[in-house]
């Protein structure tokens, strides 16, 4: 039975979602042996072909981008990662989250939002970059940023039951997975992790946190999530979600070993996509108009996305 205080939205991701009390599928001791096996094996031609020095360093954007257009997949090898209100506000959300849950909910979510600012923009020793980022807004900037970061965190907290020590809460837990020798990594950093496995049984539950409308690639990004939790745990998550902060919405996939051999050719086919595209000429890459076209760096001289995008502007 749900605590007789909590709201019909946090019942019912206490009872659809965490499920505490429910049943968890127990997997055999070897899968992630087998899986793993399973992706050294198609990496191999990949790895093989690799000139000397070079390696390959594979996230969720990457694989996403090699399924969408090889312009894209070909800027992502060599795009710099730089802050943006976008990511920035993300990572924001994420951290208030974590303080209000590290505080036992005492801190409430603006006052974790200021508290993580203050804190990124005091911070001399801060290696990501953000602190510098936040420093060189503007004051009306930054104070905007803040109040969507706090928005967010807002939400999450209205929406989700407390979120208590004994679910061992992760915020922003990383995953890395090398293979072939170093010649490939693979890397991940879920929003939200929760709970442990038992034995083979499995136990954890992995959520990512998004913004806007819903979109079937972030499901696709928990996905890889839970293939890396395999690999680096030995024990699959039982669940997937996510949670959209502005419909208060929370699509699931419970994970089976098909769900995960899935990913591991979904996983395959996007290095192999990938390794394609960044090894060809830029006059010689397809390109294949989407949403993203706006986000690419190659948008400005890519006619085929500037075309896809006046016409979609248009309607």
């Amino acid at each position: 039975m749900p605590e007789p205080d909590l709201t019909p939205r946090q019942a019912e991701i206490l009872d659809r979602v965490v499920d505490p009390g429910g049943e968890r599928p127990t997997f055999p001791e070897a899968i992630a042996h087998r899986l793993r096996e399973e992706l050294e094996a198609g990496l191999l031609e990949v790895a093989g072909a690799l000139d000397d020095g070079d390696s390959l360093f594979v996230g969720k954007q990457v694989i996403h981008a090699a399924h969408t257009c090889e312009g894209l997949a070909y800027a992502r090898d060599y795009e710099r990662f730089r802050w943006s209100l976008a990511n920035a506000r993300g990572t924001l959300s994420h951290r208030g989250v974590q303080r209000m849950i590290g505080s036992g909910y005492s801190i409430a979510p603006l006052d974790a939002v200021r508290g993580v600012l203050a804190d990124l923009m005091s911070d001399d020793d801060d290696r990501t970059g953000l602190g510098a980022f936040l420093q060189g807004l503007s004051e009306g900037t930054r104070a905007e940023l803040g109040a969507e970061v706090a928005d967010a965190v807002s939400k999450f907290a209205m929406d989700w039951p407390r979120v208590g020590a004994a679910w061992l809460p992760r915020v922003e837990t990383s995953m890395r997975v090398t293979c072939c020798e170093g010649r490939v990594t693979f890397s991940g950093k879920a929003d939200l992790a929760l709970f442990r496995p038992r034995g083979s049984r499995a136990g954890t539950l992995i959520v990512d946190l998004k913004s806007g409308g819903e979109h079937d690639r972030n499901l696709y990004d928990v996905r890889f999530y839970a293939l890396l939790e395999t690999f680096v745990r030995r024990v699959p998550p039982f669940r997937i979600a996510v949670h959209y902060l502005d419909s208060g919405d929370t699509p699931t996939l419970d994970v089976t070993e098909d769900l995960l051999r899935s990913e591991v050719r979904r996983v395959l086919d996007g290095v192999r996509k990938y390794q394609s595209a960044r090894t060809k000429r830029l006059d010689a890459l397809e390109r294949t108009p989407s949403g993203l076209c706006p986000y690419c760096p190659l948008f400005g001289d890519c006619e085929p996305g500037r075309t896809h995008h006046r016409e979609r502007s248009e309607l």
